[in-house]
């Protein structure tokens, strides 16, 4: 199989929004409150506008993710943490901010592929360490990482609102990588 990272840019907005829309409701739909508070969070996160403002975004990349040339989700990496407290701990780590991958492509090792370009990015950019945030309830996702080197290293809330309050415990992972 081969799978491919490629930089999003402005002219792939509408099939980022697509990639990412769909991805995120194949798999998190039942985390939310209601379908409006759903709606309200991806508007906020994956609009069009908001895409775009994000790839302009200095430090912030998101990738597509193809396998065998069809798109099989997507990936958003910032060069700083975005948390403050995190970013002191972690001062020139490269954040995962999201992975996600379309439901087709669960469990195919399109992930662990896309995960070892990740860490060639991290390395390309001399970031020593990976940071990524999870929520304790996706425990196939912490296993996931777990394969892939990262160990787990603190505690967090994600505080968006109409998040359901049991999936709001989320878990700090880092991968610290050699050689750098």
């Amino acid at each position: 199989m081969n799978v491919d990272l490629i930089v999003a840019e402005l002219k792939d907005v509408d099939l980022l929004h697509h990639v990412c829309t769909t991805a995120y409701t194949q798999h998190f739909t039942n985390q939310w409150e209601s379908a409006a508070a759903l709606e309200q969070y991806l508007v906020g996160s994956f609009s069009t506008d908001r895409l775009t403002k994000d790839i302009l975004e200095p430090g912030t990349a998101y990738y597509l993710i193809y396998a065998d040339g069809q798109p099989a989700g997507f990936v958003k990496l910032n060069d700083q943490l975005k948390e403050a407290g995190q970013a002191s701990l972690f001062p020139h780590a490269l954040e995962l901010e999201r992975i996600y991958m379309l439901a087709a492509a669960k469990g195919t090792g399109v992930g662990k592929i896309a995960m070892e370009k990740i860490e060639g990015i991290a390395r390309e950019k001399q970031k020593p360490t990976i940071v990524l945030y999870v929520v304790d309830v996706n425990e196939t996702a912490i296993r996931f990482y777990e394969r892939n080197g990262f160990v787990k290293t603190g505690k967090t809330r994600l505080e968006l609102p109409g998040f359901k309050e049991e999936v709001k415990p989320t878990t700090i992972m880092c991968k610290t990588l050699s050689g750098l």
